[in-house]
């Protein structure tokens, strides 16, 4: 049996994150990205 471990808690969907003119904002990406850090988040 494999390890199943890795895959436990909550693995949310990642949404990108868009200015106003719909561009992907990296900035925003990068904000959101550190918020699920912080909150424990271990997969993305």
């Amino acid at each position: 049996m494999k390890d199943i471990a890795k895959y436990q808690g909550i693995i949310p969907a990642f949404y990108a994150c868009y200015d106003a003119e719909g561009k992907i904002n990296p900035e925003g990406v990068r904000a959101l990205t550190r918020w699920f850090v912080e909150k424990g988040v271990k997969g993305l």
